[in-house]
């Protein structure tokens, strides 16, 4: 093969697709060079210097949603670092044992189904389902995350066993069915009406239906007025309303809900951060190594930015992460 045809440096997202769908990386750029055209970008080159991509997490709003949404933070270069920092379908703490683990307390079988709010890349749906043989439907208020969740999911052979939906919290009805389970995971921070959200949860849920909560709280009334936690909050991607875990106590309470367990698991969660983020280095000089990646590292240092300052929060006290159990009151 002369130089003139020999592929460059591999683009991330080519080894990405690669890796997802089981290819050599390399021949899979050779097939593309051969029966592709040059790209605008590479034409382009000559004459002018490429922009940097701007993601939504450096300042630069998406287009609205059709719905009355949150602007959506994720585009496709996050959807691809976070993968890189966290693993294959996930976009937060904890892989695969972390999910089992602390989902046992919901009991699952294959006999169950279940719904799972916040579902992120549908990662943690593909993991309970393969463990325990239940049937996990993810929602997502994230088009973007429904949309490479449910391409993740058609991959790995469970469209129908984890599939992805998107969650529009405006209808009366949101949710398609009733479920035995229920995994709600670092969403209700998002939500201003928790009560409504929890209702419309409770209609759900099957009886005796079990619903798992892990999220952040408000460490007290300080909290709020602290300057750490505003700047903190002003930082992030999308709004938060984060309260007390008491004032959520009585919420669940008045919704039908008896609470079983409340776990403070901050300093697991913070441990999960540290040991993920110690090998962000490399995935920096992997990238920086790359031609046209630049835009990928911008991205990584957002990220590293993000997580720190909620690291730093949990282990200042201002505010906690927790599990929380609660099961449908029968009447």
């Amino acid at each position: 093969m002369s130089a003139a045809k020999k592929p460059a440096k591999i683009p991330l997202s080519l080894r990405l697709k690669a890796w997802w769908e089981g290819y050599d990386a390399e021949e899979l750029a050779r097939l593309q060079l051969k029966n592709s055209p040059p790209p605008p970008e590479a034409r382009a080159a000559a004459k002018e210097p490429v922009a940097p991509i701007i993601t939504p997490l450096q300042g630069e709003a998406t287009s609205e949603p059709e719905r009355d949404l949150p602007v959506d933070p994720w585009d496709e270069n996050r959807i691809d670092v976070a993968q890189l920092i966290w693993g294959r379908g996930f976009c937060g703490p904890g892989g695969p044992e972390h999910v089992v683990a602390i989902s046992k307390l919901l009991t699952l079988t294959p006999e169950m189904s279940m719904m799972h709010l916040g579902a992120g890349l549908g990662g943690p749906a593909r993991t309970l389902a393969e463990a325990f043989g239940v049937w996990v439907t993810g929602y997502e208020t994230s088009t973007s995350l429904v949309a490479a969740g449910s391409e993740l999911s058609a991959m790995a052979g469970m469209a129908k066993k984890a599939p992805l939906a998107y969650l529009d919290l405006s209808s009366p009805q949101p949710f398609e069915r009733k479920y035995d389970r229920v995994m709600i995971d670092s969403f209700l921070s998002l939500v201003e009406n928790k009560r409504q959200l929890m209702e419309l949860v409770e209609e759900s849920l099957k009886p005796d239906g079990l619903c798992l909560i892990t999220d952040y709280f408000l460490a007290n009334d300080q909290t709020l007025a602290h300057p750490a936690y505003r700047d903190w909050a002003e930082g992030e991607p999308r709004s938060l309303t984060l309260v007390r875990v008491e004032e959520l106590r009585e919420i669940l309470q008045s919704c039908g809900y008896h609470v079983r367990v409340d776990d403070n698991l901050s300093n697991e969660y913070v441990s999960l951060i540290d040991q993920t983020w110690a090998g962000a280095d490399k995935i920096v000089a992997e990238l920086m190594a790359q031609p046209g990646q630049n835009q990928l590292v911008n991205v990584v240092f957002k990220e590293a930015e993000l997580w720190a300052r909620r690291a730093k929060l949990l282990r200042d006290g201002h505010i906690t992460y927790r599990r929380i159990l609660a099961a449908k009151r029968t009447v």
